[in-house]
């Protein structure tokens, strides 16, 4: 995903929003995904760790006691306004997102990454709330996968 902005990328003084625009097709993927895409991608999960269900057990686990901290994490540093470590603490959940395939969590939070000191405070804690909700559509969403997963015979 793309961000364009009229300032220079991380600049350290919060601008307003009409300078940050995400290009219109990645508007209109995070809005189509947002509505059409289940929590957590179960059929690439179970494809990516096949065989090896122990190590995404454990890497659900992690990431259920570990993400709404980490969107706890995000949400402190936009209260202190510092657009570096926004996007620090944005990329990390980001990447565990992408491994586990809860591609919104992941959408949204490159979105956070890439606009850290672009836009507005309030943009910012919007994009955290939207956020939560996804984290919390992935965490209702886990024990279906673990089950599948525990259920899901795998060829030799």
């Amino acid at each position: 995903m793309s961000v364009y902005t009229k300032t220079k990328q991380f600049s350290a003084v919060t601008t307003d929003t009409a300078t940050f625009a995400l290009p219109k097709r990645d508007m209109a993927d995070l809005r189509r995904n947002s509505r059409s895409l289940e929590p957590l991608d179960d059929e690439s999960l179970l494809e990516d760790f096949s065989g090896d269900v122990d190590t995404l057990l454990m890497l659900l686990e992690e990431f259920q006691s570990n993400g709404p901290q980490r969107i706890d994490r995000i949400s402190r540093r936009v209260d202190a306004g510092d657009p570096y470590e926004i996007a620090a603490a944005a990329r990390d959940l980001k990447v565990s997102a992408e491994a586990l395939s809860a591609r919104m969590v992941r959408d949204l939070a490159g979105a956070l990454e890439q606009s850290a000191g672009l836009v507005s405070r309030g943009c910012q804690e919007r994009l955290v709330a939207k956020l939560r909700r996804e984290m919390n559509r992935c965490l209702d969403h886990i024990p279906l996968v673990v089950a599948s997963a525990r259920t899901v015979t795998y060829p030799n």
